[in-house]
């Protein structure tokens, strides 16, 4: 019972890990590795059933011991397969990029991944790959970055915490407001200054705050298509420098 228990408690994780190679096997299609992943997903959730049978038999006094034990085989042993055969997974997808964009998935919650998963699909279905999704974003996403930045400078005007206020980076965003945002690092400085901003008003009430909230999650899925590319191409360069 204490090995279904641990292997229920961790089943989020495992959840967490799916929706990151999901996203990337979006961008990086690969037939064998999405059949890999597809056989391996449906084995998790047979494992869940698996798991809500199990719980539901041992609490039954008339349930079988034989069925009890049966049960409890089936998901012990396809706890191990998945773990082993997500790491074999992660092993031949994460190389194809460097860490920072899977570091920036992995520190988002399942609902927050759930969420990126469903605006990739919808860019890529627009844009076809990685790179076309790029170039929209260089030529047009400056116009919600500068929608962004408006509602940013109109709340730190009125935020009244002047210690803090002094710490926010108001002229960089004013700044901004004349950029086409047509380079990487300009990109990059953008969803820093906006995360740091953020980081340090959040715990504010403000239905403006909220908005600014909902609208850089937009921005950071922008960035995390820019950081595929930039860190895809810096592993090329590398590799031909060897």
């Amino acid at each position: 019972m204490e090995a279904v228990s641990r292997i229920l408690k961790n089943t989020k994780n495992i959840k967490h890990q799916f929706l990151i190679l999901e996203i990337l096997l979006k961008c990086f299609y690969d037939v064998e590795q999405k059949k890999k992943y597809d056989y391996l997903y449906n084995k998790y959730l047979i494992m869940l059933q698996d798991i809500d049978n199990y719980s539901r038999k041992i609490n039954d006094e008339n349930s079988l011991l034989a069925e009890i034990h049966m049960l409890y085989n089936q998901v012990t042993n396809d706890y191990e397969t998945i773990n082993s055969l997500l790491e074999e997974m992660k092993e031949d997808i994460y190389p194809l990029v460097k860490p920072s964009p899977i570091v920036l998935l992995d520190n988002m919650n399942n609902d927050e991944l759930s969420e990126v998963l469903e605006k990739v699909n919808y860019l890529l279905m627009l844009h076809r790959n990685v790179e076309s999704v790029n170039h929209y974003i260089y030529d047009c996403g400056y116009v919600e970055v500068r929608t962004l930045v408006n509602k940013i400078l109109t709340f730190i005007e009125g935020f009244d915490d002047e210690a803090v206020k002094r710490l926010l980076p108001v002229k960089f965003f004013e700044s901004v407001l004349e950029e086409r945002l047509n380079t990487y690092s300009l990109w990059q400085q953008v969803y820093n200054n906006i995360k740091f901003t953020i980081k340090y008003v959040k715990e504010a009430e403000s239905s403006l705050l909220d908005e600014i909230k909902v609208s850089f999650k937009s921005i950071e899925i922008y960035y995390f298509f820019l950081m595929l590319e930039e860190e895809k191409l810096q592993i090329v360069v590398e590799d031909a420098n060897v």
